[in-house]
């Protein structure tokens, strides 16, 4: 009875629970080899203590007041923020409802959900730098067979009419496949009906369904952009296939080792199938539960305590958690890794739909996500939401700052937050 019970809530509260996982937007609106890790700065400088950058005094107080008041304007439950300044001094900040039990604090680690696509794609691209794989491969060539069953990495041509076997590795990499989104309706109800399930790939490729548009394999640079969780579940595939090791492993040794990201973390992998098992500390997520009388309810009486389904459906497009500080450091490294090596120009990135009154131009390509703000301010990183969790992971050139932004529920207006963040930086730093 108590087992039905939860399912019966899980489907009344999926659409609200579950519409915006992993920033699945309405996209049919819109049209030399070596690799040396920079070394990140991991001597954090907290609330209590002061730093300088390019001879402005940097005051943790005010930056700790400017958390505060977006968090209260926005009517957010909880922030965790990080700033890394360009001298490479940090700075890092919670801000909580007051007498909060569950109160963040600034080592937890948070699930960033699709910023998860830029660990992805970093690896895509040094598989390439090891030639190991092109940016040209199809999925002809990388999945499909039509002599064998379907299995975890391999797809028979039953799958040919929903996913193009022509469509590229960069296709994939830029949103450019028009491949459906597999977080559609029957997924939301399949999840909320079977909390308990572990997902293998191809199983969550059986949610897509036709194409939103068809792809065009003679000229595949006038594709145009659309946002699918689905593309970073095939090169999730393909990583595993042309590495023969693990994703998590795979990202790890690349990334999360040498750049010493120990807070990092996949969920729904082995050896973390359940977030019972990530290491604390970690915040726990949460939803408004009633919009009349307020209040916050625990994601996890809705989405089962470990998220089994949740995180093995979401793998590679959205299952990683980190703290706000790593998080900061790694939209600065990854911004520079792309810049040096010529792939953030004009050519490369697509044009997107904007989402939010704040932005005046949005573009995306090799898992990083543009956005330019309405004040003028550039920015590159990426966004993330899934059920009880939301992020914002940027770097500013023209300050030469990353900042990172992780809440623990995923409501209220998170732009509302970084536009005022933003302000406190161009005033401050």
């Amino acid at each position: 009875m108590v087992r039905y019970y939860k399912k019966a809530i899980a489907v009344i509260n999926v659409t609200i629970l579950l519409s915006t996982l992993n920033c699945k937007q309405d996209l049919k609106k819109e049209k030399d080899n070596s690799f040396t890790p920079l070394m990140m700065n991991t001597t954090a400088s907290g609330p209590t203590g002061g730093s300088s950058s390019g001879g402005i005094s940097v005051d943790p107080a005010m930056f700790q007041l400017a958390l505060d008041d977006a968090r209260i304007q926005a009517g957010t439950k909880s922030i965790s923020a990080a700033i890394v300044l360009g001298d490479g001094k940090e700075l890092t900040a919670v801000s909580n409802e007051e007498g909060d039990p569950d109160a963040v604090t600034s080592d937890m680690n948070f699930s960033v959900a699709s910023v998860t696509k830029m660990f992805i794609a970093a690896c895509v691209i040094k598989l390439v730098e090891e030639k190991k794989l092109s940016f040209d491969d199809t999925l002809q060539k990388l999945l499909y067979d039509p002599n064998i069953p379907d299995t975890k990495h391999k797809l028979n041509s039953s799958f040919s009419s929903k996913i193009a076997p022509l469509i590229r590795v960069k296709d994939l990499l830029h949103h450019t496949t028009g491949i459906d989104d597999f977080l559609g309706d029957q997924y939301y109800v399949d999840i909320a009906y079977n909390v308990y399930d572990k997902w293998t790939p191809v199983e969550i490729l059986g949610y897509v369904t036709s194409p939103n548009y068809t792809y065009d394999s003679d000229n595949p640079e006038n594709n145009l952009f659309a946002y699918s969780n689905t593309d970073y579940i095939l090169l999730g595939m393909i990583i595993e296939n042309v590495s023969n090791k693990k994703v998590f492993s795979v990202v790890s040794d690349y990334f999360l080792k040498p750049l010493k990201m120990n807070s990092t973390y996949m969920v729904g992998v082995d050896p973390y199938w359940g977030l019972t098992s990530i290491p604390d500390p970690k915040a726990i997520g949460f939803e408004y539960y009633d919009e009349t009388v307020g209040g916050w309810v625990k994601t996890s009486t809705i989405v089962d305590v470990d998220a089994f389904a949740l995180y093995t459906s979401t793998w590679t497009s959205g299952n990683m958690r980190s703290t706000a500080i790593e998080m900061a450091r790694w939209a600065k490294y990854y911004y520079h890794y792309q810049f040096d090596k010529g792939y953030l120009n004009n050519d490369a990135l697509k044009s997107c739909f904007i989402i939010s009154q704040y932005l005046s131009k949005k573009k995306y390509g090799y898992g990083i996500e543009y956005f330019k703000h309405y004040n003028g301010y550039e920015f590159w990183g990426h966004t993330g939401t899934i059920a009880g969790f939301r992020s914002l992971v940027f770097y500013l050139p023209k300050k030469d700052i990353s900042i990172a932004l992780l809440f623990n529920e995923h409501r209220p207006d998170r732009w509302e937050v970084f536009d005022l963040m933003l302000k406190y930086i161009d005033a401050n730093l």
